[in-house]
């Protein structure tokens, strides 16, 4: 019995390796409008990619690296960014990559996001999700090369990764691009949107800046006229908020 016992258990020690040395695997999505609950907002784009690892029961979510246990220390994966895009002439209005991260438990996780380093250590502290602004990167063709590259390195035994989000807003400058240049102006869009909401009789859900109020009545969510940048853009066609017909 002690003898079956001792080989269960180093069969166990044995399993557990290998399953975390399965190499990752990796799906991506592509969104547009897509609406993150972590500032509340709709982006233009968004590329999600999802980790998973195999096991001998099947594939497992997330990815796992670290410095311990026979596991690689670095995690590489790339998102696409939106066709055509250029900067310049087209310009980022507002970008962020989400990281879902588990078992963090230092703060010697570095990343690097398409070659620059200075940025901040995976955060190992309230669910281990990490957030990165990407929105005033200045390096020479950071965002002109189809893909945005990220790379993970591991600075402690064990952590595991289990899904990356891209999201983006951005406008056109000569050509491409999601939307025309004047209506990157947060001013032009709440403004269509007060003249919008003014003649519907709504205008006392925004406040005295005339920003929208996040208020409910039983009709709908007063959210929906807030999703502004992406309504603004589709319902103007192009045109300055003088133009458009609301």
């Amino acid at each position: 019995m002690k003898k079956t016992i001792l080989m269960l258990t180093l069969t166990a020690m044995l399993f557990i390796p290998s399953v975390m040395m399965a190499s990752p695997m990796m799906s991506e999505s592509i969104f547009t409008n897509f609406f993150s609950l972590g500032d509340m907002h709709t982006y233009d784009y968004a590329s999600w990619v999802h980790f998973s690892h195999d096991t001998y029961c099947g594939p497992a979510p997330g990815a796992y690296i670290g410095t311990g246990y026979g596991l690689d220390d670095e995690l590489s994966w790339g998102h696409t960014l939106p066709a055509g895009l250029s900067v310049p002439p087209d310009v980022i209005t507002r970008a962020r990559l989400w990281i879902d991260g588990a078992a963090i438990d230092t703060d010697n996780n570095e990343i690097s996001i398409e070659g620059v380093f200075n940025w901040d250590p995976l955060n190992n502290h309230f669910l281990d999700n990490s957030v990165f602004n990407l929105t005033n990167i200045d390096t020479p063709g950071f965002w002109n090369d189809g893909i945005l590259d990220v790379s993970i390195f591991a600075g402690e035994c064990k952590l595991r990764i289990d899904n990356a989000v891209l999201m983006l807003d951005y406008c056109s400058g000569e050509g491409g691009g999601a939307v025309p240049l004047w209506l990157c102006s947060d001013s032009a869009c709440w403004e269509w949107a007060y003249s919008s909401a003014k003649k519907r009789n709504l205008v006392k859900f925004f406040d005295k800046n005339r920003r929208c109020q996040t208020l409910m009545t039983r009709r709908f969510f007063i959210w929906d006229i807030c999703r502004i940048f992406s309504e603004c853009r589709r319902e103007t066609g192009g045109l300055k908020p003088s133009e458009a017909e609301t």
